[in-house]
């Protein structure tokens, strides 16, 4: 019954002795595509935050075969000082920085055959060798 338009019976009407008792009670209907879309959204706009949390470092050969560390910190809530910060913590005498990267695109979904924005996906990478 739910979700379904209950509507007049006009043959009851001409019964005699029936009182009217216009009933069109109509519920609105949320379709499998709108809570797809509801569904995408939501994860679009979650995955870039929980999946953005912290610094990600993991140990590359660097130059001449040094060791040397290759540091992610994408998402919202970090930034390049972030990455600096960790580059501190792993190399406490200092460090040289080999490579910088920082990007900013467009997060964008296609729904309906209509491209939608959802703001930017911050992409930060930097790589450092220890002193």
């Amino acid at each position: 019954m739910f979700g379904q338009t209950i509507v007049f019976d006009s043959r009851l009407a001409r019964c005699p002795g029936y009182i009217s008792r216009n009933i069109a009670v109509e519920r609105p209907q949320t379709s499998f595509g709108e809570k797809m879309k509801k569904i995408i959204m939501l994860t679009i706009v979650l995955l870039p935050i929980l999946c953005g949390c912290g610094v990600k470092a993991r140990p590359i050969a660097g130059p001449y075969g040094k060791s040397a560390y290759h540091l992610n910190c994408s998402g919202i809530q970090n930034s390049m000082a972030d990455c600096l910060e960790k580059a501190g913590e792993l190399c406490p005498r200092g460090y040289d920085v080999l490579d910088s990267r920082q990007t900013s695109s467009p997060n964008v979904y296609v729904y309906q055959n209509q491209v939608h924005t959802l703001g930017t996906i911050e992409t930060r990478e930097l790589v450092v060798q220890c002193k």
